[in-house]
């Protein structure tokens, strides 16, 4: 099982909520993608702080 593949058939259920998809996975790199949506927004479709931050936490591998 490739890197991505084990990444992508983990159950991670706030990451699926906010829509996050991974598109790259290795030893040293971690790549993926959300999507801006109204719900994840402050005032004049300018993403929550909140958002931005819950999404790198969804990102960022744990240590070995």
């Amino acid at each position: 099982m490739t890197p991505l593949e084990k990444i992508q058939s983990m159950k991670m259920p706030f990451a699926e909520l906010k829509g996050v998809t991974f598109t790259e996975a290795g030893q040293d790199r971690v790549v993926a993608k959300m999507l801006v949506r109204p719900d994840l927004c402050t005032l004049r479709n300018t993403i929550h702080g909140g958002a931005v931050m819950a999404f790198a936490d969804s990102v960022v591998p744990p240590p070995p």
